[in-house]
């Protein structure tokens, strides 16, 4: 062979090789995209101000009867839809509060206080679908940057997405399969 066309060849493979190394998988493209419609439903300022303006010092936020897990009163959802809110404000460009540490902070010690108490209800859809379908959509978009420990807490409450739900609930499931990256694995 000549040396040309083994350079050629050489080059041919580095070449393959780069684009292997490089290139995204599909499984990360699919993500991407997820995590990018999230953000296109842009960010409601007003609400992460009332949001911000009304945590309270023991994580939790007004008018939720946190004792209450009860089918008909269990309230849980507006904190798990709260955190969403304030991932999706974090992660808007044209959110007054993109890559707030604000925001940020307070989003992380709502979900802690989520994680520590890890509510229960009575009514099988919040555990199996809303609350694991919010904290996806949380990891999502800000689990890289919460601490691994605090991520790790979160899996198992979303593990919960069981089979019979997933079913129940398709998008809940694609968030799940497609956050799973973002948690760590410990």
């Amino acid at each position: 062979m000549t040396n040309k066309l083994k350079l050629l060849i050489l080059l041919f493979f580095a070449g393959v090789a780069h684009q292997g190394i490089s290139a995204k998988s599909d499984f990360e493209i699919i993500r991407q995209r997820v995590t990018e419609n999230l953000v296109k439903e842009g960010s409601d300022d007003g609400r992460v101000k009332m949001l911000l303006e009304s945590f309270r010092a023991d994580s939790t936020w007004p008018g939720i009867n946190y004792s209450d897990l009860s089918r008909e009163g269990f309230q849980h959802g507006r904190h798990s839809a709260a955190l969403v809110t304030l991932a999706r404000a974090y992660n808007v460009r044209s959110s007054a509060y993109y890559k707030s540490k604000r925001v940020k902070n307070t989003l992380e010690a709502a979900l802690a206080y989520w994680v520590r108490n890890d509510f229960v209800c009575e009514n099988w859809w919040h555990n199996q679908i809303g609350t694991p379908d919010n904290l996806v959509r949380v990891m999502l978009l800000i689990g890289d940057k919460l601490p691994g420990e605090l991520v790790t807490k979160t899996q198992p409450i979303i593990g919960r997405s069981t089979s019979w739900s997933i079913t129940t609930s398709m998008e809940s499931a694609s968030r799940w399969y497609l956050a799973k990256p973002v948690i760590r694995e410990s």
